[in-house]
């Protein structure tokens, strides 16, 4: 029956957390003293169903690629995924202001290869401030902002992959 079905997938949930092997996604953060935070989301899913979730911060300096990297080889997890408005404010509650990256890059892919048609980009609100841009500010100049970013107001924007996480945007 599901009930017991559902019990015996909280009882594998729970070994595989202790064993901290679970899939997962991570985000990164930097604040005003030039460290960067990992915000590490972690989640077992089934039947369409997330079991848990949790948010860790780390705090080291890395470019977009050394910060995926790390959550890999530390976490076996990715950089995060948001896949609706529920865990992009998830991770503007954890981020506290600051900018995040997250795992879209060069031609919007997730990094952890998942789907999603949820997207969130900053609207142009003065000219050519709308984002993605690719770091274009003039005719015939070829990009170079192939990374994703979650700035304090919870919009997108496409950012260099070499730069560290933005600094914090509030203090």
């Amino acid at each position: 029956d599901i009930s017991n079905i559902i019990q015996q997938l909280v009882l594998t949930l729970n070994l595989y957390h202790s064993a901290d092997v679970l899939p997962s996604n991570s985000v990164y953060t930097q604040d005003t003293h030039n460290k960067i935070h990992i915000v590490k989301f972690t989640g077992f899913c089934t039947l369409g169903i997330c079991l848990t979730r949790e948010y860790h911060f780390v705090n080291e300096s890395k470019t977009w690629a050394e910060a995926q990297s790390y959550c890999r080889e530390m976490f076996h997890t990715d950089l995060a995924s948001v896949r609706n408005e529920t865990e992009l404010q998830d991770i503007l509650r954890i981020s506290n202001g600051s900018t995040v990256w997250i795992g879209l890059y060069r031609k919007r892919q997730w990094s952890d290869q998942s789907s999603s048609t949820f997207t969130y980009w900053r609207p142009q609100i003065i000219p050519e401030s709308a984002e993605p841009d690719n770091g274009i500010r003039s005719p015939g100049q070829l990009g170079n902002e192939h990374c994703t970013a979650v700035d304090h107001s919870g919009y997108w924007k496409d950012e260099n992959c070499l730069s560290m996480a933005k600094k914090n945007s509030q203090n």
